[in-house]
C-alpha cells in the first residue's frame, strides 16, 4: 500500500527541519541523507500548500504531539489525549478529544503517532548543576518561598557523620526529612525557591543550607 506509506512518511521531527532549513538560508550543499525538507518556503509564505505533519517528542516515552495546519493532537504517556482545532481555536481552550463529532478528526491525527520511542535516560547526578553552599547569617537561616513546578535535587553528604535534612517552611520553620548517611547521595522532591537547611542530627547544630534554583540540581554538603 504505497499510498498509506507515503502518508506515514508525511510527518516530520521538528529538528530535523532545521538543518536543510539552515543550509538553504545560508546557500550551503545539504547534506547527504537528510531528506527532511527545507522550511524557508513556508517562512516566505505561511499559506503555501504544505502536506507535512509535525511531530514534537515530550518528555515521556509514549508523550508526542502532532500539528497539521488545521489541528494539533496531544498524546501521553498515560493515555490522556487533546485535539484542537488550531484554526478556529489558536490558544488551544477547547479539547475536542472526548467529543463524538470529532470522531473521524481524532483518528485521523492518531494514525501519524510514531510507533517506536526510545527509553529515557535520567540525567547522572554528576552532570547535575551544582547549588551554592551557604552559612548561616547568625544561625539564621530564610524561609522558602516556593514557585513553579517540582522536580529533584540529589542532597550529597561529604561529611564522615550523618547529617539532618529539614525543609523551611514559608514561615521559616524547619520540617524535618530525616537523616543521609555519610557519603551517600539522597533525591529530594523540590521547588524553585525552596531552602534546604542542614543540621547536626545530635545537636541540632545548623551547618547550612541550599536555596533551589530553577532546575534539577546538585546539593553537595562540604566535608567541613
Amino acid at each position: 500500500n504505497n499510498t498509506m506509506k507515503i502518508l506515514r512518511k508525511n510527518y516530520l521531527n521538528y529538528s530535523d527541519t532545521l538543518f536543510p532549513t539552515l543550509t538553504e538560508l545560508c546557500g550551503v550543499p545539504k547534506k547527504a541523507g537528510n531528506d527532511s525538507p527545507s522550511l524557508v518556503s513556508l517562512l516566505k509564505n505561511p499559506d503555501e500548500k504544505w502536506e507535512h505533519k509535525s511531530i514534537t517528542w515530550l518528555a515521556e516515552p509514549g508523550s508526542f504531539g502532532i500539528s497539521a495546519r488545521d489541528w494539533r493532537y496531544i498524546h501521553y504517556a498515560n493515555g490522556d489525549e487533546e485535539l484542537y482545532h488550531i484554526a478556529s481555536d489558536p490558544y488551544e481552550w477547547h479539547n475536542l478529544a472526548g467529543n463524538s463529532d470529532h470522531e473521524k478528526d481524532l483518528e485521523r491525527m492518531r494514525y501519524f503517532a510514531p510507533a517506536k520511542f526510545a527509553p529515557k535516560v535520567k540525567v547522572s547526578i554528576k552532570s547535575l548543576p551544582e547549588l551554592s553552599w551557604q552559612k548561616p547569617d547568625g544561625g539564621a537561616v530564610p524561609a522558602s518561598r516556593p514557585d513553579g513546578s517540582g522536580f529533584e535535587v540529589a542532597f550529597i553528604n561529604k561529611r564522615k557523620t550523618e547529617v539532618e535534612i529539614f525543609w523551611m517552611d514559608r514561615k521559616g520553620a524547619p520540617k524535618s526529612y530525616g537523616s543521609i548517611a555519610p557519603g551517600k547521595p539522597r533525591e529530594m522532591s523540590t521547588r524553585p525557591g525552596a531552602v534546604w537547611m542542614i543540621a547536626n542530627p545530635d545537636s541540632q547544630k545548623v551547618i547550612g543550607y541550599f536555596t533551589v534554583g530553577d532546575r534539577r540540581a546538585k546539593a553537595v554538603i562540604p566535608a567541613k
